[in-house]
């Protein structure tokens, strides 16, 4: 089992987590709906990658988390108001 398997087994009856598996493009997530929002291993394919995180931010609750991983597995990770600039 893959450690994103892991992950998903851990948390899978958990009652207070909800996985979602969306494009940043396209998806119908509301703005200012997440508590979390992690992107690991795929900020480097995208072309526009801060517009990237900034449509994310979007996503996320004012005090929300973005983590990510961009290339080298550097990880950035920053509130919700930061990213927004809320």
């Amino acid at each position: 089992m893959s450690k994103d398997n892991n992950v998903i087994r851990d948390f899978r009856d958990d009652s207070k987590v909800v996985l979602l598996h969306e494009s940043v493009e396209l998806n119908q997530i509301p703005e200012k709906s997440l508590d979390l929002a992690a992107s690991l291993g795929v900020l480097h394919h995208i072309a526009d990658t801060q517009g990237a995180i900034q449509k994310v931010a979007e996503k996320i609750k004012p005090g929300g988390t973005f983590l990510g991983t961009y290339t080298m597995h550097s990880t950035i990770s920053h509130s919700c108001t930061e990213l927004s600039g809320d």
